[in-house]
């Protein structure tokens, strides 16, 4: 499952879209920022007023939205003006649902805007329009509304990531805990646990499995060999946002492998959190290693680490180690395209859940 990967930020011309978009990439270094104006423009004969160019470029737009998030960058930003029809049509060719952030302004302070802008679309006439129809256009589920007016662009940009983040942090915590109050008898993921290799009666509880954030790439460092390759700025920022993303959980423990990549984001993430531990179950896979033989290491873990007292654990691994675990407990969950690869990006979470011995929950989740 993939909660809060893709959000579109809508305005009229002056609101103040853009300048969101500069400012969120430079504090979010592995999000995507898509300005669908943009994409339009690469077609030489589009034009404003033509609706065969807009639709083009929100399609074009959502294509290139789902490649980003398949490649592990999110969020997804999409910037675009887009009036309630526009939005019909992206929402459509997107598979996830986004979450909608609407910035709007008064009347005088978006002309007021529009008269010092060098270059855009500087018609006053249809600008007021759109901005009245956004203001008059009914809210969508969980939509975000930011009147731009009194604020500085630092100071809307730093308004938005707060509510972002907040409703992260509350996401992830109600899914756990809707998990956790799921009964066995109740559950529709029964068929998940059919050609599990592992079994446990007692099993009450939560792991989060979680990938490594993004590492630095240096020539003279293996991979496959600890310390291994440390984390990029990029990485970085990704633990962070993990760590601000899971701070409303109640995590017990995090067991780390012993590679400086995963070291480093479980200490980002859990260092005044919970107490750490190295375990060496959860490393890389190596170069003479056979994925055999990270099933086995990853069951003997699974078979003494299981949480028995509906505590949650987490584990900071790698793509080998993780994708052994799930095929351990839950091979049906494993769909056909991932099978021959990672099953979630760096920094990506899946999380398996128990609930008196029976697997109640084993999904993807991407911050």
């Amino acid at each position: 499952m993939v909660r809060r990967a893709i959000w579109v930020v809508r305005g009229v011309p002056g609101v103040g879209k853009s300048s969101l978009g500069r400012r969120i990439r430079r504090v979010m270094p592995n999000a995507a920022i898509i300005e669908v104006d943009k994409i339009r423009s690469m077609v030489s004969s589009s034009k404003w007023t033509d609706q065969k160019s807009h639709v083009l470029g929100l399609r074009q737009s959502a294509s290139l939205a789902e490649s980003f998030l398949h490649e592990g960058y999110y969020p997804v930003i999409l910037i675009d003006t887009l009036a309630p029809s526009a939005l019909c049509y992206l929402t459509q060719d997107l598979k996830l649902q986004p979450i909608i952030i609407t910035l709007i302004a008064r009347n005088d302070i978006l002309l007021e805007r529009v008269r010092q802008r060098q270059d855009g679309f500087k018609d006053e006439k249809i600008i007021l329009q759109m901005n009245e129809e956004l203001f008059r256009s009914e809210r969508i589920e969980e939509e975000v509304v930011v009147d731009t007016s009194e604020y500085t662009a630092d100071e809307v940009a730093s308004k938005v990531l707060d509510i972002m983040r907040s409703r992260l942090s509350i996401s992830m915590e109600q899914e756990i805990i809707k998990q956790r109050n799921k009964f066995p008898e109740d559950s529709e993921l029964g068929d998940l646990e059919r050609g599990s290799s592992l079994s446990n009666s007692r099993a009450e509880g939560t792991i989060l499995l979680i990938r490594h954030a993004h590492p630095t790439f240096r020539s003279g460092n293996d991979y496959q060999v600890p310390p291994g390759s440390p984390l990029s700025p990029r990485g970085v920022e990704q633990a962070r946002e993990l760590a601000y993303s899971l701070k409303r959980l109640e995590v017990v423990k995090c067991f780390h492998s012993p590679f400086e990549r995963a070291r480093k984001t479980a200490q980002i993430i859990f260092g005044e959190k919970c107490p750490l531990e190295e375990d060496s179950a959860w490393s890389e896979i190596r170069s003479n290693e056979r994925f055999r033989e990270v099933l086995e290491r990853v069951r003997n873990w699974l078979k003494l680490n299981i949480p028995i007292d509906g505590t949650t654990v987490a584990v900071v691994g790698h793509g080998a180690s993780i994708k052994a675990a799930v095929e351990i407990v839950s091979p049906k969950s494993i769909s056909e395209k991932d099978k021959d690869g990672n099953i979630i990006p760096q920094a990506g979470i899946w999380i398996l859940s128990w609930k008196k011995g029976r697997l109640l929950s084993s999904r993807r989740y991407l911050i």
